[in-house]
């Protein structure tokens, strides 16, 4: 058993990712994962608290809870240890790695990820730099690359002028400690 702990029901950008992973869900591969839905937290401690608590009542044979959402993956590894179901139920999902370090140690998170902050700012950089140059005009479809990102494949521009950074980085306890003392975030 599986659940979701979001942040708001109108958070447009995690209700793109909880779309896309219930489409995923579909696939054979997930065929003995049992999603049990989305709960919200607000974006709010105390919310977030409440509602992964309410998961843990309510499911008790959950095993993962998947928080897109710096507050909610929180909340959710808290609520985990506090019940004593560290190394029953997982948390994953979006957060810093230094609102998170102390769960991936003890076990709540052993992983779970952000966007990679340095790549985004350099996608940011190079995308500005070639509409500068005119190398791109930002339509939509037009494609491009940029040298050691995306396993320097090409990028798209999607509708309103977005381009997706790819896949977002991975945080566990063989990277944690670097990136806290590192970035300190």
């Amino acid at each position: 058993e599986i659940a979701v702990l979001s942040a708001a029901q109108s958070a447009t950008n995690q209700n793109a990712w909880i779309a896309a992973m219930e489409e995923t869900l579909k696939e054979s591969a997930f065929a003995g994962l049992d999603y049990k839905g989305v709960v919200y937290g607000n974006d709010d401690p105390q919310v977030s608290t409440t509602q992964a608590q309410g998961l843990l009542q309510t499911y008790p044979n959950l095993k993962v809870i998947i928080a897109p959402t710096t507050v909610g993956i929180v909340a959710a590894a808290q609520v985990v240890r506090q019940a004593g179901k560290t190394g029953q139920v997982f948390v994953t999902g979006l957060g810093t790695p230094a609102g998170m370090a102390d769960y991936v140690k003890g076990g709540e998170s052993p992983e779970f990820a952000l966007w990679n902050v340095t790549d985004l700012g350099y996608l940011a950089y190079a995308v500005a730099a070639k509409l500068a140059a005119g190398e791109i005009t930002g339509a939509e479809g037009e494609t491009f690359t940029v040298a050691g990102l995306n396993d320097d494949k090409p990028y798209t521009i999607g509708p309103d002028k977005v381009v997706v950074l790819g896949p977002p980085f991975v945080f566990n306890g063989e990277n944690i400690d670097r990136y806290v003392e590192e970035f300190g975030f």
